[in-house]
């Protein structure tokens, strides 16, 4: 054998201990004892239809029972304004008073014109009884007395027309205190003190508040469900038939009193698939306003509805879909349509009795991914 040299010697040493070390490296891996990952099965839950009672929900605006528009009947500047926003007001109530020198003027007159009118025919009368009796006499001739007469009959109607003329004088004076109809809540006022108004400007709204409107537009299924669910009934005896709907107001709490549905237009729109519909319920603390936003709430009972936690759903842009778990343990996603309950949700259709879907953790699984292990 060659004799190595020095270079050489130290170089094959050097690889001897390079491979010695990949040796004990190697040994030292083959012995760390990995552990297999944790096989950890989804929870799922198997479908039990059951009867609830499901909450449905409409955004409503309020109004008074009655809303008024305060109009004058006559023109003139405004002298005083004797009603502020909120106030609450009752039927006669003085709201505003306009300027009513004119109308006092013709009253005057038109009183000054029944008194002469009267006297007029006073003296008439006088006439035509003292020709009666001369034409009874044969002193005058029956021209003469049913001249009289006729004298007479016209100021008899003078009268009238002059108390006519002053009854329409009183009514233009009366016209200059502006009143209120009806009971109730002053919603808005849109003249000052001084202003000019003529008849048709708007000067204030008056909402009757005892009992509030709820104004909302709701589904045409619905109403097709209480016709279905009714027949033999009309459709104003069944939504009388129909249970307490509750309110919820604008701040998330609920209103203490129930209302109920009172009435529907009957008239689809055809651009939105909903019916206008109003509810009714009852103000006696004077809570509810007008121009107040809330949502009605109706309470359906549903027979085998199947409702499941918010969890095992998942949005899909334009879709929702739950993943189903077959004989394979298996999850397949499944379009299902859907209807919110907060932390759960009602199931429309898409599921039926028996089925296993994910509960927990449906928005991690990936479709055709192992979700039961034994």
């Amino acid at each position: 054998m060659k004799d190595m040299t020095t270079g050489e010697m130290r170089v094959a040493g050097g690889l001897r201990i390079l491979s010695f070390i990949v040796m004990l490296w190697g040994g030292v891996v083959s012995c760390v004892d990995i552990p297999e990952a944790k096989r950890t099965s989804y929870e799922t839950i198997v479908i039990q239809p059951r009867s609830v009672e499901i909450p449905i929900r409409y955004s409503a605006t309020l109004e008074g029972s009655k809303e008024v528009t305060i109009t004058p009947q006559t023109s003139g500047n405004v002298t005083e304004v004797l009603t502020e926003i909120g106030d609450r007001v009752k039927s006669g109530q003085v709201l505003f008073r306009i300027d009513s020198r004119q109308a006092q003027a013709a009253v005057d007159n038109a009183e000054a014109n029944v008194q002469a009118a009267k006297a007029a025919m006073n003296t008439a009368e006088l006439e035509m009884r003292s020709n009666k009796n001369l034409f009874d006499k044969g002193i005058v001739s029956s021209y003469v007395y049913e001249t009289a007469k006729n004298t007479y009959d016209q100021t008899v109607a003078a009268v009238a027309q002059a108390e006519a003329a002053l009854k329409n004088a009183r009514l233009g004076l009366n016209y200059c205190t502006v009143t209120s109809p009806i009971n109730g809540i002053v919603g808005s006022r849109s003249i000052e003190l001084g202003e000019l108004v003529q008849p048709g400007t708007v000067m204030a709204r008056v909402s009757e508040s005892s009992t509030m409107k709820a104004k909302f537009s709701a589904s045409e299924d619905k109403f097709m469900e209480i016709k279905q669910e009714n027949q033999g009934k009309s459709f104003e005896q069944a939504i009388k038939d129909m249970p307490p709907v509750s309110l919820e107001l604008k701040n998330g709490t609920m209103y203490e009193h129930k209302g109920r549905l009172v009435r529907t237009s009957g008239v689809l729109d055809t651009q939105t698939g909903s019916i206008a519909a109003e509810a009714e319920f009852p103000n006696p603390d004077g809570l509810l306003t007008s121009g107040n936003i809330g949502t009605v709430i109706f309470q359906y009972q549903v027979d085998d509805a199947i409702i499941v936690p918010s969890s095992a759903i998942v949005r899909q842009l334009d879709k929702v879909v739950v993943w189903m778990v077959g004989t394979d343990s298996c999850a397949h996603s499944t379009s299902v349509e859907i209807y919110d309950l907060g932390q759960q949700v009602a199931i429309l259709n898409g599921l039926k009795k028996g089925d296993v879907i994910v509960a927990n953790g449906a928005a991690n699984v990936i479709d055709g991914q192992k979700v039961l292990f034994k």
